[in-house]
């Protein structure tokens, strides 16, 4: 099932709520399109489990930079039967996105790390941003993995660490694709430069190489 496309503002939360009823695990997702009616490249995929009952469900998602329209959709995981009703999507304040994000981050297995206490010494400058109340926008560059970590709601609970400061998130995604391929051509001008992030963040697991990270690296080091 899919949606009317409906506009969205860039970097604005929104809340998603349906009634379900499924016989095997389900996607939601958003597609995102340009003014000229193009879809994005950047997508949200999330999921939940098999339903038995009618039952009530609320989601979070972020609308992604440089779109104008939006669709929301729904589709099995299987060829199981799925029924969905009382779709609604509304405008959310990030307060109310950070106590949903703290539930599901909560259900995760807890991980054991302690940080080293020297781990900001590269990002003096991000970090001081984040002290003074500052809007930090962030290029997040990578595949799928990085395309999920992003839609994570992980900028509220940083907002939270920093009351005053705003974190911007940017998707520079391809899916299946890393610094091996950003590395060549004018790329990095059009996935990272473009966007004049304060932050780069590079990750994934289609990267190929360390030396094609640090080729990307360079590359924006030097032009900016």
């Amino acid at each position: 099932w899919r949606g009317p496309v409906m506009a969205l503002e860039p970097f604005t939360y929104y809340r998603l709520t349906f009634k379900a009823k499924s016989a095997g695990k389900c996607y939601w997702l958003v597609n995102y399109y340009y003014a000229d009616g193009k879809e994005h490249p950047v997508d949200h995929y999330n999921c939940f489990e098999k339903t038995p009952e009618w039952a009530a469900k609320e989601y979070y998602f972020r609308c992604i930079e440089g779109v104008t329209n939006a669709r929301i959709a729904f589709r099995p995981m299987n060829d199981k039967p799925a029924w969905i009703d009382e779709v609604v999507i509304e405008k959310a304040d990030r307060s109310k996105v950070v106590g949903w994000a703290d539930k599901v981050y909560s259900a995760m297995p807890p991980v054991s790390y302690t940080a080293p206490a020297d781990r900001w010494q590269y990002i003096p400058k991000t970090m001081k941003a984040l002290r003074d109340g500052k809007t930090l926008k962030v290029v997040m560059l990578g595949d799928s993995i990085i395309n999920d970590t992003a839609n994570s709601a992980y900028d509220v609970r940083i907002e939270r660490m920093y009351p005053r400061a705003h974190w911007k998130i940017v998707h520079s995604i391809r899916g299946s694709t890393g610094c091996k391929n950003y590395k060549e051509g004018n790329r990095v001008q059009e996935m990272v430069l473009d966007h004049q992030p304060d932050l780069l963040m590079i990750g994934g697991i289609s990267n190929g190489d360390a030396e094609s990270v640090r080729t990307v690296i360079q590359q924006v080091r030097k032009a900016m």
